[in-house]
């Protein structure tokens, strides 16, 4: 951002003097460098618990949600806190996030590498308590067996991502030359689930 301005300020790879579609560059990779997951079993009379995380690093997302909620107020969707407490107010601000400008003209609207975020995560996936409840408890209700449980899944994620869930793409599963891009994408549910098998 320009600290005099406040106008977003693009760079001109081609070095022509003007910013155009031929000053475009790759800025990232929606896959990661590596990714995987760790899962664990421990039992101790009668108690058992199981927990899985999954991890993934390296990869860029394509947060298209701050076209319309980091635009600098030119649209009138809900905007990001960022894009309000961060932003460029007077000249000698130094920051990453334009001006306000409600008719579009600070350039922060503009589709840029602005909105690629890391999408690097760790995932509690799922949590599992159980308790095998002794047989002399059972017996009398015909019942062996007996086993109940509490289980939690996507109960926290660990990441520098401002979008809703990091592990995304839009374009639907089956995309395979758009990935990693989210706009608007439904964030996983986290649920807690008890049962007795």
């Amino acid at each position: 951002v320009d600290p005099e301005t406040g106008d977003a300020q693009y760079f001109d790879a081609n070095g022509d003097g003007d910013v155009t579609s031929d000053d475009r560059i790759i800025v990232g990779s929606p896959h990661p460098d590596w990714q995987g997951g760790l899962t664990n079993t421990v039992a101790f009379r009668g108690f058992d618990l199981r927990a899985f995380v999954q991890f993934n690093r390296g990869n860029e997302v394509f947060n298209a949600i701050r076209i319309f909620a980091d635009d600098g107020g030119y649209y009138f969707d809900n905007k990001l806190r960022d894009s309000y407490v961060r932003r460029w107010q007077k000249p000698g601000d130094r920051t990453d996030v334009p001006r306000l400008s409600y008719d579009g003209t600070s350039g922060a609207r503009d589709i840029s590498s602005r909105f690629i975020e890391d999408g690097s995560y760790i995932r509690l996936q799922e949590i599992t308590l159980g308790y095998a409840v002794p047989a002399r408890f059972t017996r009398a209700s015909g019942m062996e067996g007996v086993r109940v449980f509490v289980s939690g899944r996507n109960l926290k994620t660990w990441t520098d991502y401002t979008g809703f869930n990091p592990d995304v793409n839009s374009n639907g599963a089956s995309a395979n030359i758009s990935l990693g891009t989210d706009f608007y994408a439904y964030p996983l549910a986290r649920s807690v689930t008890f049962g007795v098998s």
